[in-house]
Parts: structure tokens; sequence; C-alpha cells
């Protein structure tokens, strides 16, 4: 649990993959990646539009790197 400047610091710090001062640029992948199926997956099999990963969600569609976020919330 975190403040909103606490979370805005932690967006920022991993804003960059070649300049965070948290993690390696190769941790970036693992970070955004899908969770395993059947998880996150269309009854095709597909992954779904979004996903939960590593803390975040995640968005991939058509640009150059993935769309993060984190609404805070705590059901």
């Amino acid at each position: 649990i975190g403040s909103v400047m606490h979370l805005a610091r932690l967006a920022a710090a991993l804003h960059h993959e070649d300049r965070s001062p948290l993690l390696k640029p190769e941790s970036f992948p693992r970070m955004y990646a899908p969770p395993a199926p059947p998880v996150s997956r269309a009854p095709s099999g597909e992954v779904a539009e979004t996903w939960y990963a590593c803390g975040w969600s995640v968005r991939p569609r058509g640009l150059p790197r993935p769309n993060y976020w984190h609404t805070g919330s705590l059901p």
C-alpha cells in the first residue's frame, strides 16, 4: 500500500526501460508477459486484450511497448 505520489514515482522509474533505476532492461518483458494459460485467455486460447502481470494491468495492442496501469483498487 502506498500513496499516489509513491505510485507515480514507481511508474516514472519504470517508464524508460533503458534508464530504470529499479530493473534491468531484460526484466521488462517478464514484467509485462501474460500469465500462463488458462489465465487471461479467450475461449479460443488466444491471449486476452488486457491482463494483470506482476502488479500492473497490461494492454499491448499496436503500441511500440505495452500500455500499463494500476487503479489502486483494493476490493
